[in-house]
């Protein structure tokens, strides 16, 4: 599809397309225009919208969703829709399954042997005092 962007003003982009685009492909078009803009990484490589609960890097599949969610008017510029693929606790650090297992499980607390330690402890103690270096016979 052949599309031309031009813009009247900085916050309101026109799409004008040929090569039978429908209505909702240039609403579409549109929408993903003013997210990019508004959402363009500093160095222009990617996406990512920074919100309450952190940073969250946008895919292509998200930023449809969230025009989607626009020209349904389920979401602003400012604001991503209400849905999974926008659900920071689906967003894992780790793809292998084995790796997110051991990211999620909290780290082992040490065994601690009381009685040895106190058995140490006690020697030390008695060590310290002499009582060990006396005959008991």
């Amino acid at each position: 599809m052949d599309m031309t962007v031009t813009g009247s003003t900085d916050d309101e982009q026109h799409v004008a397309g040929n090569g039978g685009a429908n209505d909702l492909d240039l609403r579409l078009a549109r929408w993903r225009i003013m997210l990019e803009k508004k959402h363009q990484n500093d160095h222009g490589n990617g996406f990512t919208y920074i919100g309450p609960l952190g940073v969250l890097p946008l895919t292509p599949a998200m930023i449809l969703d969230w025009c989607h969610a626009l020209d349904a008017g389920e979401a602003t510029l400012s604001t991503p829709p209400n849905i999974d693929s926008f659900n920071v606790a689906y967003k894992a650090p780790a793809l292998h399954p084995a790796r997110k297992a051991m990211l999620s499980a909290p780290p082992p607390t040490p065994v601690v042997d009381v009685n040895g330690l106190t058995s140490v402890l006690l020697l030390q103690t008695l060590t310290k005092s002499g009582v060990t270096h006396q005959k008991c016979w």
